[in-house]
């Protein structure tokens, strides 16, 4: 999102993403029964967004977000007005 958000028209709508962290390619490893440790790879340096941020929609779809039908028809639908596209 940090990337697809930077070409222009772009816009996200739908709903609300997960947060995430400047941490990327974490590795989990079983140290012993039950217990495992996640171990980082990757940091991202130098990015604008800060960490545990969510990015939040334009405009919300407050449908089930799994049913692929209702969004396409709340996204490319004729009532375009009232989700705000």
């Amino acid at each position: 999102m940090d990337e697809v958000l930077l070409y222009p028209g772009v816009r996200h709508v739908g709903q609300t993403t997960g947060a995430d962290s400047r941490y990327t390619d974490v590795d989990a490893y079983a140290i012993r029964d039950g217990l495992e440790v996640s171990i980082p790879r990757k940091v991202w340096f130098g990015r604008a967004r800060a960490g545990n941020v969510p990015y939040v929609p334009e405009k919300v779809f407050a449908g089930d977000i799994g049913d692929d039908a209702a969004v396409k028809a709340w996204v490319l639908g004729p009532d375009r007005s009232r989700a705000g596209l």
